[in-house]
C-alpha cells in the first residue's frame, strides 16, 4: 500500500497536475482565438456591402467622376454675386492626374468688402461638392477708408476620382 501511494504521490501526481494545467492553457487558447474570430466576424460585417455603397455615395458626392465644370461654375458665380463680390477674372487649371483623383484649380480675382468675403468663405464650407481654398490674397488699396473696397485673389481646388475604389466581395 505504501508503495502504491509514493507512487502515485511522486510519479502520478506531478505528470497529472502538468496535465491540467496543460488543459487549462489550452483553454485559455481557445477562449482567445473564440474572442478574434468574434473580432473578424464583427469587422466584415461593418464592411458589410450596404455599409460601402453609403460610403461609395458620400464620396461620390464629394469626389465625383466627372467635372460638371458649368454647374460648379453657376454655383460659384451665384455664390459670389448674392455676397456683394464683383468678379474682375476667372481661369479655370486642370493639374496632372494623380493615382486616384485630379484636382482643377480655379484663379479668382474679386472686388468687395470684407463682410462680403466673410460671407462667401461661409458659403464655400457649404458647397455641393469638396472646394479646397488653396491660397487667399486679399489687399486693401485704401487703408485710410472706414469700409474699402479690397481686392481679393484666391485659388480654389475642385477635385474628381479618376477610378473606381476597391470594394469587398460579398461574404
Amino acid at each position: 500500500m505504501l508503495a502504491v501511494l509514493l507512487y502515485h504521490n511522486f510519479l502520478l501526481a506531478p505528470g497529472l497536475n502538468r496535465q491540467k494545467q496543460l488543459l487549462a492553457q489550452i483553454e485559455q487558447i481557445n477562449n482567445g482565438l473564440k474572442k478574434v474570430k468574434a473580432a473578424n466576424i464583427k469587422a466584415e460585417q461593418v464592411y458589410d456591402s450596404k455599409s460601402l455603397q453609403e460610403r461609395e455615395s458620400v464620396l461620390t458626392k464629394l469626389l465625383p467622376i466627372q467635372w460638371k465644370r458649368a454647374e460648379l461654375l453657376r454655383w460659384l458665380t451665384k455664390a459670389i454675386q448674392n455676397n456683394g463680390l464683383i468678379f474682375e477674372e476667372q481661369t479655370l487649371q486642370e493639374q496632372t492626374p494623380q493615382a486616384l483623383y485630379q484636382s482643377l484649380d480655379i484663379h479668382l480675382k474679386l472686388n468687395g468688402k470684407y463682410v462680403q468675403l466673410q460671407q462667401f468663405l461661409q458659403i464655400l464650407k457649404q458647397a455641393p461638392r469638396l472646394l479646397v481654398l488653396e491660397k487667399l490674397h486679399v489687399e486693401n488699396p485704401t487703408p485710410e477708408s472706414r469700409d474699402p473696397k479690397l481686392k481679393i485673389e484666391m485659388i480654389l481646388s475642385v477635385y474628381k476620382r479618376l477610378g473606381l475604389i476597391a470594394t469587398k466581395k460579398k461574404l
